[in-house]
């Protein structure tokens, strides 16, 4: 509604078109971020072309994106503390509420598209402790499709590594939610070790960031820290498999 959809070929391109130009244009950082006003406009613009066309999982997936982006910074200085740290959590609550949202609708939108999928699982993984089982049904559904689409020989190489990629993701998370927050690193390990070995680059670095992560306690109120013996526990764990794909020889030194 109030969204022109029209489209002139050759002339004049469609007005959400338009509104997604707008929403990436504005200041970078961090490689080629959002950051700042461009960041929020970009939030802001998304969540209306979300509200125009709800059957749009693209639209639905960049609404997550980028209110994920502004609630986890409101989250972090909310666990920062000060005199604005209630104010923080406040906002970080409504915004991942948006974010979440909008990634399920996207999850639900385009069921084999991994890396949505994937994301979706993951936004419920760091923040929203009670939708624990959802999120290992949406990261169980990424691994499925995955391993059904890179089985086409026609996929194209852009494709394969797209996939490949939101696949490896997918098994990293798992090996997360089995060792974080269901505290089974037996369950966790196979999970890692498949991740490692199907993007190495990627997930070697990733897996001792996760070995420090914790388990948050209340629904959209980000992470935080294990206390010092699960933290060395975890560590040990994430180190002993990158240990044990250097010896196999199949990947090499961090």
């Amino acid at each position: 509604p109030g969204i022109k959809d029209g489209e002139y070929p050759g002339e004049l391109r469609s007005g959400v078109f338009g509104l997604q130009l707008l929403a990436e244009k504005g200041n970078r950082a961090r490689g080629n971020d959002l950051v700042g006003p461009g960041l929020e406009r970009a939030a802001r613009i998304y969540r209306r072309l979300h509200e125009a066309r709800p059957q749009d999982p693209n639209l639905a997936n960049n609404c997550g994106y980028f209110h994920r982006e502004i609630g986890v910074g409101q989250a972090q200085r909310a666990r920062a503390g000060g005199p604005e740290a209630e104010e923080n959590a406040a906002k970080a609550r409504e915004t991942l509420a948006i974010c979440r949202d909008s990634y399920l609708a996207a999850a639900a939108l385009a069921p084999d598209d991994v890396r949505i999928v994937n994301d979706a699982a993951l936004i419920l993984l760091y923040h929203y402790p009670s939708r624990l089982e959802d999120a290992e049904r949406l990261l169980l559904q990424a691994k499925a499709k995955g391993e059904e689409q890179l089985a086409n020989a026609e996929l194209d190489p852009e494709a394969r590594d797209l996939l490949t990629e939101a696949y490896g993701d997918a098994h990293q998370n798992l090996g997360l939610l089995y060792l974080a927050y269901r505290r089974d690193p037996d369950r966790a390990e196979p999970y890692y070790r498949r991740a490692v070995e199907i993007g190495p680059e990627r997930a070697g670095r990733r897996l001792v960031g996760d070995a420090r992560l914790l388990p948050v306690e209340q629904d959209g109120a980000g992470g935080g820290r294990v206390d010092a013996r699960d933290d060395l526990a975890q560590r040990g764990l994430a180190g002993a498999v990158l240990a044990q794909q250097r010896m196999e020889g199949t990947r090499p030194d961090l």
